[in-house]
């Protein structure tokens, strides 16, 4: 694995970033609810000969700092914007997975000067399944584990995380605290997430109102098992081919045999990114 981990001031908070180098353009990658960056392991070993991968925590999840004050989808367009900036980056492709891709279609709404393409993965419009998702994931977060088997058996009693790849338990492993007596504990802070959250609900930043805005070519792959759940899909079908439909020069590409989570794993997603980026 080619990368180099480092800190950096964000608009008065500590990100903790991971760069892996290649000759192309920039990737910037966004991660979805209570995740972290090693979410991307996968997609960057695979696609960084070709493009520059940067991931990050975002604030609140694993080793990057949680402000003070109130964040919403314009905070994080902020962060972005200065992560450009600082990095010295030009324009660059984003990509979110998620709750992820949610903040990638309002950012690209706004600043598509600053973007070269648009992947969004099994997010981007309001996530019918996401509250029974994201209460799952709850559950774990301020619970202490005796040891990380112990976490590792939790996470994967989860219906989406009954397959568990060596990616995954790697983000898993990084995402909590281990202690000195083998405890661990979720890096996440919870009551940061979940007052963002909050605040995205009461800002009402619409996808169907931000969408004929967006002149940056997507990508939109959909996780054709949806959520993991059964009968509950993320994102319906209908919503990703909507998304597509109104943003000149985008694809919709269904992810066979994945769901929301397990689509972060699968050839075929990484197949698609790196043809879209490259040739459309």
């Amino acid at each position: 694995m080619r990368f180099r981990d480092f800190k950096i001031n964000i608009n008065g908070k500590e990100l903790h970033m991971r760069e892996w180098p290649g000759s192309g353009n920039t990737i910037i990658c966004l991660h979805g609810f209570a995740c972290n960056c090693h979410w991307w392991d996968k997609f960057a070993e695979r696609l960084s000969p070709s493009f520059r991968i940067i991931t990050y925590d975002l604030p609140g999840c694993g080793d990057s700092a949680a402000p003070a004050a109130e964040f919403g989808m314009e905070e994080h367009a902020k962060d972005i914007l200065e992560i450009i900036d600082k990095l010295n980056l030009g324009k660059v492709n984003l990509m979110g997975h998620s709750l992820g891709a949610v903040t990638a279609v309002y950012f690209a709404s706004e600043f598509g000067d600053k973007l070269k393409h648009l992947v969004l993965i099994d997010g981007g419009y309001p996530m019918a399944g996401a509250v029974e998702v994201i209460n799952l994931l709850i559950s774990g977060l301020d619970r202490t584990f005796p040891s990380f088997k112990k976490y590792l058996e939790f996470m994967q009693s989860m219906p989406f995380f009954s397959e568990i790849s060596p990616y995954l338990e790697r983000a898993f492993y990084y995402g909590v605290i281990h202690r000195s007596d083998g405890s661990v504990i979720s890096k996440v802070n919870k009551d940061f997430v979940l007052r963002e959250l909050e605040i995205r609900a009461q800002r009402k930043h619409l996808t169907k109102e931000l969408l004929p805005r967006i002149k940056t070519p997507a990508l939109m792959l959909w996780a054709s098992q949806g959520s993991g759940i059964p009968g509950v899909y993320v994102v319906t079908r209908e919503k990703g081919e909507e998304i597509v439909s109104k943003i000149h020069g985008s694809r919709f590409a269904a992810i066979a045999n994945s769901n929301h989570f397990t689509i972060m794993n699968r050839e075929q997603s990484i197949r698609e990114i790196e043809a879209f980026i490259k040739y459309f």
